[in-house]
């Protein structure tokens, strides 16, 4: 018995050629020192979880949550964990998670 394989499209290329119908940019400026803005473009009503992670794969701050429609956001991060306390200078990861599906992360570096 053979198998059976799932109808799975994979694609290789440069990022921007990806088939999403969303995009997580790269968070400017990066390195940064306080703050820095982290924006998305959303094609469609999309279920958005942006959230902030330290090395250790910890969440350390939750930053949006909602569902959202079609449109270009972004998102100011002071960089301070969920308790307001202002976190060590370090590498972070922003993930924005869509409808508990699909997934884009990228890497923040904090200089103090």
């Amino acid at each position: 018995m053979e198998p059976q394989i799932d109808n799975v499209i994979t694609t290789v290329g440069k990022r921007d050629e990806l088939p999403h119908d969303f995009k997580l940019s790269q968070n400017h400026p990066n390195p940064f020192n306080a703050g820095t803005t982290i924006r998305y473009r959303l094609a469609r009503r999309r279920q958005v979880t942006l959230s902030i992670y330290n090395v250790k794969g910890q969440k350390i701050r939750l930053m949006e949550k909602a569902v959202k429609p079609a449109g270009v956001y972004q998102v100011h991060w002071d960089s301070k964990d969920d308790l307001g306390k202002p976190v060590n200078s370090g590498v972070f990861f922003c993930r924005l998670q869509l409808d508990d599906r699909e997934s884009e992360t990228i890497k923040l570096i904090l200089l103090k």
